[in-house]
């Protein structure tokens, strides 16, 4: 559900959206962590790169 949530909230970002911030915690459990930042996790054209932050719980990606 998160992930196509996300992915959904890529695909609707207008052209001049170059970033997009995912909040998702690391303290009480690391699934969604782990999917936004795993290889094959969120899947969209768009996404230029993937920056994971210093702070564990945020994760930047970058968009075409």
């Amino acid at each position: 559900m998160a992930k196509r949530e996300i992915e959904r909230q890529i695909a609707s970002c207008s052209q001049d959206i170059k970033r997009v911030i995912v909040v998702h915690g690391y303290q009480n459990g690391d699934a969604i962590r782990t999917m936004v930042q795993s290889r094959n996790g969120i899947r969209s054209k768009r996404i230029k790169r993937k920056i994971m932050t210093i702070n564990r719980g945020i994760t930047i990606f970058e968009l075409y």
